[in-house]
């Protein structure tokens, strides 16, 4: 029975947050006012088991004082570590996607001329254009001492890619990737990505 209990209430529980803007409410306000954000949106999420996600036209748009970069998925499958979440880490064990478009421009300074290049910055719904850099100095390097938060993605398996668009190299077309990658922003990046075209 008690088995019984706590999984209904995981059920109940994990599927509001997942069907409600609740986190999307509450990742807006954490980056409110900052030149750091992140905004994830989803059509539909769903979680029968604690740990497994499916979501369904994901979006999740970011900046930083220097880039700026939307991803989208038009399905995605995710396996998370849930434990990972107390050491401030997204950890997702294996994930499979398909319908993927990835976009990523750098800003600018502000007083610079685009020139011809203005032809080649892919454009980012709900961030405007063109992009240049935030209206404060650059921010000093983070700290070891700091709190941030680390995303690491292992056996990635995305179908059907769409389009990856870097400022001039813009690809269409439909392939597929594998590989991993893991961020810990303002600290590291690492990506070890094969793609198929």
């Amino acid at each position: 029975k008690t088995l019984a209990v706590l999984y209904t209430s995981y059920l109940i529980a994990a599927n509001v947050l997942l069907h409600t803007s609740i986190l999307e409410r509450k990742l807006d306000k954490a980056f409110a006012g900052s030149i750091v954000g992140v905004h994830v949106t989803h059509g539909a999420a769903w979680s029968f088991f604690p740990g497994h996600m499916w979501v369904r036209n994901a979006t999740v748009r970011c900046y930083n004082y220097d880039v700026e970069w939307i991803l989208q998925v038009d399905d995605h499958v995710a396996w998370l570590n849930p434990f990972a979440l107390a050491w401030r880490s997204v950890h997702v064990i294996r994930s499979r996607g398909r319908g993927v478009r990835f976009r990523l421009r750098y800003r600018r300074d502000r007083d610079a001329p685009l020139g011809a290049a203005a032809a080649w910055i892919p454009p980012i719904d709900g961030l405007p254009d063109p992009p240049v850099h935030p209206n404060v100095p650059r921010p000093p390097p983070t700290g070891p001492h700091d709190v941030v938060w680390s995303m690491v993605f292992n056996h990635l398996a995305m179908e059907d890619v769409r389009e990856i668009w870097i400022e001039k190299y813009h690809w269409i077309d439909s392939g597929r990737t594998r590989g991993r990658f893991s961020m810990t922003p303002g600290r590291s990046l690492s990506v070890a990505l094969q793609m198929e075209v």
